[in-house]
């Protein structure tokens, strides 16, 4: 109602905000005249007090939380949110909401709040005070358990605000958790397996899984990756001669005489589910893996694959490649000029987008062929089928 006094409002709200941001060191606002940043803590309290006060202020926009009937889309309820106060995420559970609500004002205490409401009318159910802002999203699983990454620990909550669990991880581990079939997987010097309701180790591999390169069948585990293995003493390269023995030795030289001891290996192992015994494994895969217990599909592209293809810029190929789930072996493998993108298993085909290829610059060829000037274009849809 009042344009004038809004403006009035924001520009007061931001000068306190980087006056509080600045007192407390946060990054973006290192460059604030330290003239004006307050004196001590007793100063910082008025700054927050007075932040709180603008933010109540009518020219400022009301924010709400509001739960809409997904059939006739009519609203059920509506909550308003304290304007000093962000929702950052929200998750759907069976029979609550769940929220993070971080205060927009640095202050003592709580970082965070985790915040369960009644799916039915948006009544408060409970709520947890979090001593730092989660740096990741929560996850809530289909068997509603909502995963939450704190203090260098993934923290399991029931639907209920029970806290059923804690596993120690670091912030790679739970950016790329996968979780199936009750199995939560997790990469911690290579892939270790939790009970997902109780959080339990149940076995490890020294397999680092690729993103999207887990698939949980009924009995099996097949994980897509890499591991280190020991090279072979054939492939240490040839005896130094006597007189080369002492450069060994030599810290100038121990980088380049030393010949390494281990290789990175693309793999792909399965294992049994429960124990995570390892039943079988094989190397030389490379691309996207799909499947489930009856079909395992490797999809490759020779131009992203084949070191010839990258260092003279050909257009490569399309290989597609289907893998026994019992013992590794090949049951078939298909070649195609067309580009292949985007595969996913349907039954006893495989589709995906296909583009035409076209030669690239590289190593060998820095000038450029008609891939690196022309659009990329998706062609159309293709599907091959597997058996």
């Amino acid at each position: 109602d009042n344009p004038q006094k809004a403006k009035e409002n924001r520009e007061q709200l931001e000068n306190a905000q980087k006056k509080l941001y600045g007192y407390y060191g946060y990054e973006d606002y290192k460059d604030v005249p330290k003239e004006s940043l307050p004196k001590n803590e007793n100063e910082a309290k008025k700054i927050r007090e007075k932040i709180q006060e603008l933010y109540q202020n009518k020219p400022l926009t009301k924010r709400y939380t509001i739960c809409l009937d997904a059939k006739s889309g009519k609203e059920k309820w509506r909550k308003e949110l304290f304007k000093a106060i962000n929702l950052t995420n929200l998750l759907l559970g069976a029979n609550s909401l769940i929220g993070i609500y971080v205060p927009r004002v640095p202050a003592e205490g709580p970082k965070s709040v985790l915040i369960a409401h009644d799916i039915e009318n948006g009544n408060k159910k409970w709520q947890i005070k979090m001593p730092q802002i989660p740096p990741f999203p929560p996850k809530m699983t289909d068997e509603k358990i909502l995963l939450l990454f704190l203090g260098g620990e993934i923290h399991a909550f029931a639907e209920d605000g029970k806290e059923l669990y804690t596993i120690a991880a670091n912030q790679i581990s739970f950016s790329t958790m996968y979780i199936d079939k009750g199995l939560l997987f997790l990469k911690t010097n290579g892939t270790v397996c939790h009970d997902l309701k109780t959080g339990k180790k149940l076995w490890s591999t020294d397999v680092d899984s690729k993103s999207n390169g887990i698939i949980v069948g009924k009995k099996k585990v097949y994980i897509y990756g890499s591991v280190l293995d020991a090279v072979a003493d054939s492939d240490k390269g040839e005896k130094l001669p006597p007189a080369y023995k002492e450069l060994k030795e030599m810290d100038e030289f121990k980088g380049i005489m030393n010949k390494p001891t281990t290789k990175t290996v693309s793999v792909l192992v399965a294992f049994d589910k429960k124990s995570g015994r390892k039943l079988w494994r094989r190397q030389g895969l490379y691309g996207w893996l799909l499947g489930n217990d009856e079909r395992l599909i490797n999809i490759a592209d020779t131009a992203l694959t084949s070191l010839r293809s990258m260092m003279t810029g050909a257009k490569g190929y399309t290989v597609i490649r289907q893998i026994d789930p019992d013992d590794g072996a090949d049951i078939l493998m298909k070649t195609n000029d067309i580009g292949f993108i985007e595969p996913q298993l349907a039954g006893k085909y495989v589709v995906g987008f296909h583009y035409t290829r076209k030669k690239h610059v590289s190593a060998l060829n820095p000038y450029g062929y008609e891939g690196d000037t022309q659009e990329f274009r998706i062609d159309g849809i293709t599907a091959f089928r597997i058996r």
